[in-house]
Parts: C-alpha cells; sequence; structure tokens
C-alpha cells in the first residue's frame, strides 16, 4: 500500500489533478529524459491503452512492471522500450539507441552520486553504482589499485572525459554485434519478440541497461 501511494503522489506530482491524464509533454518536462525519442517510446509503452494520455492505472502499471513485474512481465515490457518506432521488431540502431542512452543516463545518475556524498569512499560508491547498473565501469585508466583514491572533481573529470566516452561508444557497438549474432535465429537482421525473450532470459544484461530508466522514473 505504502508504495501504492508513493505512485499516486508521483502521478499527482507530474500532472498537478489526479483526474486528468499526463500528456507526453507532462512526461518529458517531469522525468526530463534527455533523450527524447526514448521517453516517447517509455511513455507509449506506458499508454497501454493508446490514448495519447497516460491515466493513473497505466502510470501505476507501468512503474510497478519496470521495477517489481515477474520476470515474463519485465522481458515483455523491455521488448517494447527497445521497439522503439513499434513496428513489432528491433534493428541494430534501435538496440544501439538505447544501449547509449543508458550508458550516458549512467554517467548522469552517477555526476549525481557524486554530488550527494561526500570525498571519502566516493570511488567505491560509483564503481558500485556502475557494477549494478549494467556491468560497465568508468575509463579504466581512470585509476589503479595502487593509486589513491580519486578526489570527487577527478572522478567527475574521469567518468565525463572523451576517452571514456569513445570507450563506451566502442563498448555498446560490439555487444549490439554480439547479441544479433547470438538472439538473431531468423538472421534477417532484426529481432522478433521470440527471439528477445529467448536471449534476454538468458542474458540479463539486456534488462540491466533499462535500469537508469527506472531509477529516472522512480526518483
Amino acid at each position: 500500500m505504502k508504495q501504492v501511494n508513493a505512485l499516486f503522489n508521483k502521478f499527482r506530482d507530474a500532472k498537478g489533478h489526479l483526474n486528468e491524464g499526463i500528456t507526453q509533454e507532462d512526461f518529458n518536462q517531469y522525468f526530463q529524459i534527455f533523450d527524447k525519442s526514448i521517453s516517447e517510446t517509455l511513455f507509449n509503452t506506458f499508454d497501454t491503452e493508446k490514448t495519447g494520455t497516460l491515466n493513473v492505472r497505466e502510470f501505476i502499471i507501468g512503474l510497478a512492471t519496470l521495477s517489481k513485474g515477474s520476470k515474463e512481465e519485465k522481458l515483455a515490457f523491455a521488448f517494447d522500450v527497445y521497439d522503439v518506432n513499434d513496428d513489432g521488431y528491433i534493428t541494430r540502431e534501435e538496440m544501439r539507441s538505447i544501449f547509449l542512452s543508458s550508458v550516458t543516463m549512467t554517467h548522469l545518475l552517477a555526476l549525481q552520486i557524486l554530488e550527494e556524498k561526500d570525498n571519502d569512499g566516493i570511488d567505491d560508491s560509483v564503481e558500485h553504482f556502475f557494477n549494478k547498473i549494467s556491468s560497465i565501469k568508468p575509463d579504466e585508466t581512470a585509476k589503479t589499485s595502487d593509486q589513491p583514491k580519486l578526489e570527487k572533481e577527478q572522478l567527475k573529470e574521469a567518468i565525463v572525459s572523451p576517452k571514456s566516452m569513445e570507450h563506451y561508444e566502442k563498448m555498446v557497438e560490439g555487444l549490439v554485434e554480439e547479441v544479433f549474432e547470438d538472439a538473431d535465429t531468423r538472421k534477417d537482421g532484426v529481432l522478433r519478440k521470440d527471439e528477445f525473450v529467448e536471449y534476454a532470459s538468458k542474458h540479463t544484461r539486456i534488462l540491466q541497461f533499462l535500469l537508469p530508466f527506472q531509477k529516472v522514473l522512480e526518483n
């Protein structure tokens, strides 16, 4: 009940009135997801009745599925998110866009953690965050085991450095190709829902790339 009340309050905060639906513009402004296409995809995934607005029920079910749903529910939800243009299959470009947006949001959330923490243990907490989000870390050249802990400003710079960003782009490109090599059993260059679900059920990192979006929506 406490969680439901919290979601009701979030809906009210996003719109202002419980008897009105949340529009795409409301959704964008309230959650401030930097990538407009990803924000639209999340909104459309929540909008199961396809009315162009989110009612209380759709809003609560969407957030609850993303955070507390069964594995099957999360897999179905994830497919809808990765299928950005809602045409029934996932292309390499769609998967690449989700991965890159996730990495960028991970950066932003890590920086937020840094702003809220003192210097002691900063690098440990952020490294733990990166591990939890998607098993990816800031540029490994930023620190080594025989170096002292980085100060907050140094770690901020390492997280958003061009070298780190280049590393993530290369990682994403390689990961997309790896996923399609294994998951695209029909070898037609796209992932159908059954192919995606089969692969994602065995490789949880596909769902982990949605964690930054979940964190933003739940905050």
